[in-house]
């Protein structure tokens, strides 16, 4: 995409009021482009000045008289290069314009030099104007806030704090540990907990637009209709409480109600989705039900269950497992083991068989350990696994059985020349893989730097 179209379209981009593959082609092209980035950027400090403006930015009638009587002024100038024979000189105002402050001298020779800076002025006048007021005219005053949280990060990419509020046509992305949740607040009571990572995109006073992750959603009022769009269907409820999902590799949209009824639609069809059931929407096709599976009775883990992996590295300055937030890095001591821990979570309402971390499946790692600063980095967790270290221990075809929330550990101890650690100050940052055949769930990253070997050699048991 070239600048002149991203300009020509980034007011409606930035309240948006594009569809859906013109705005992904916009939010590519700024990401790239540091002047369209600014122009955007400068449209959103724009509108959040006219949004918190409100009603008081409306232009006055003296503003566009005085306005108009100027541009007629200079128009009744121009000669026949630019008005089609005008005469030479700015003739006086009116007798309403003339009592107008700021008024031009009556027979003032216009240049042409003069002429065309008076077409600049003027037409840049009535564009910022004219812009000001559509602008304004389309920004409603409305605002959600976040409330706290999982780190939320706003249109400037910014951390946001709590209390902030975004607005119409703003988009925010979620980080923080897996499924840490972030809450958001619309004035009406409806209330949104993404679980990170996450990315959604406020459309409206009564829409969000999920564009990856998961999130749930609680309508309070009766008569509060609110719908959550995303690419594979859409979920409209009054007084309902319901979680939905974006898988962006299945192509699905997933939804489970909680509370109420939800019409879930995709592909032209409607479906009404009642509490305690589940439902989902895949790319081009209508809502179904999917079968439900009675509490207690445990299946294996394949690519379509919902289950939360972390990873946590031992800190030995807190001598004690952490798993750091955002930006914040561990500190090693050369010389010691980089010692890691995987946390396993079921979010099914049923049990499921996870296989252990040392299991090998058909020839694929249930855990590695990778890095995106070196592609070449791969340690198969397998390999470094602690196996008095497992809890609980395994069962039958060395796989964990797990009912609702509940969760098991593994560890592993990986030497720091293995994750490319060699020298005191190098850093290196890692994230855990967990699945089962093609089924792979990213942890948390974590951050570790190599520090000089202390006096007293390693650091001593985690507690």
């Amino acid at each position: 995409m070239e600048c002149v179209t991203a300009l020509d379209n980034i007011v409606a981009f930035v309240q948006g009021e594009v569809d859906e593959t013109l705005r992904r082609e916009i939010a590519t092209h700024i990401r790239n482009c540091p002047r369209c980035r600014r122009e955007a950027n400068e449209v959103r400090r724009t509108l959040k000045v006219m949004r918190e403006a409100g009603e008081d930015f409306t232009p006055s009638s003296r503003v566009w008289m005085q306005l108009m009587a100027r541009i007629k002024a200079v128009m009744a100038g121009l000669d026949d290069g630019f008005a089609g024979g005008a005469a030479d000189t700015v003739e006086p105002y009116d007798r309403d314009d003339a009592a107008l402050p700021g008024r031009m001298s009556p027979g003032v020779p216009l240049t042409p030099g003069r002429k065309v800076m008076a077409i600049a002025i003027c037409a840049a006048a009535v564009a910022i104007l004219v812009g000001l007021v559509l602008m304004w005219r389309t920004t409603q005053r409305f605002a959600v806030e976040y409330k706290g949280g999982a780190t939320v990060y706003g249109p400037e990419d910014k951390p946001a704090g709590a209390g902030e509020k975004f607005f119409v046509g703003d988009g925010i992305r979620v980080k923080g540990s897996y499924g840490q949740e972030a809450q958001i607040v619309y004035p009406n009571g409806t209330k949104l907990y993404l679980s990170a990572p996450a990315e959604a995109r406020f459309e409206a006073e009564d829409t969000v637009y999920l564009v990856s992750g998961s999130m749930r959603v609680v309508i309070s009022g009766e008569e509060e209709r609110f719908t959550v769009k995303t690419d594979y269907g859409s979920a409209v409820a009054t007084k309902a409480a319901f979680e939905i999902e974006v898988d962006k590799a299945a192509r699905k949209t997933s939804l489970s109600v909680k509370v109420g009824q939800v019409d879930f639609a995709n592909a032209g069809t409607t479906q009404l989705a009642e509490a305690g059931k589940k439902y989902e929407a895949r790319e081009g096709r209508s809502p179904e039900e999917i079968e439900k599976i009675e509490v207690g009775r445990a299946v294996v883990l394949d690519k379509d269950h919902n289950y939360a992996v972390g990873l946590a590295v031992f800190d030995p300055a807190k001598r004690k497992f952490v798993d750091p937030q955002m930006g914040q890095t561990v500190v090693l001591n050369a010389g010691s083991k980089v010692r890691l821990r995987f946390r396993v979570t079921n979010r099914e309402d049923f049990a499921i068989r996870f296989p252990s971390g040392n299991a090998l499946i058909d020839e694929y790692e249930t855990a590695i350990i990778k890095s995106e600063q070196d592609p070449n980095l791969r340690l198969k967790v397998r390999d470094y696994f602690d196996e008095a270290k497992e809890s609980p221990r395994p069962d039958v075809e060395n796989k964990i059985k797990l009912g609702n929330n509940e969760r098991y550990e593994f560890y592993c101890e990986v030497a720091p020349e293995a994750l490319g650690l060699k020298k005191p100050g190098e850093t290196v940052e890692i994230y855990g893989l967990y699945g089962v055949l093609l089924n792979k769930e990213k942890t948390n990253r974590i951050k570790i730097r190599l520090a000089a070997p202390p006096p007293g050699g390693e650091d001593g048991p985690e507690e």
